[in-house]
């Protein structure tokens, strides 16, 4: 969860700066098919994935729009 969504008093130090985060999951080519490695892959991707919001912060916050 992205700090700020937690600590709603907390302010952008450097407002200009943006972060663009990439997460790469990586695996053995041999366990792909593995069926208990595919769950816990899948089940992180769909999280990072309906999850997103919790790791970047607000637009207006990046772009020092906020309040």
């Amino acid at each position: 969860m992205f700090i700020t969504n937690q600590y709603p008093d907390l302010r952008a130090v450097l407002p200009q700066v943006v972060l663009h985060r990439q997460y790469w999951l990586v695996c053995h080519h041999d366990l792909l098919q593995v069926a208990r490695i595919r769950s816990v892959m899948d089940f992180l991707r769909t999280s990072a994935r309906t999850q997103a919001k919790d790791f970047v912060p607000p637009v207006q916050d990046v772009v020092g729009l906020g309040a």
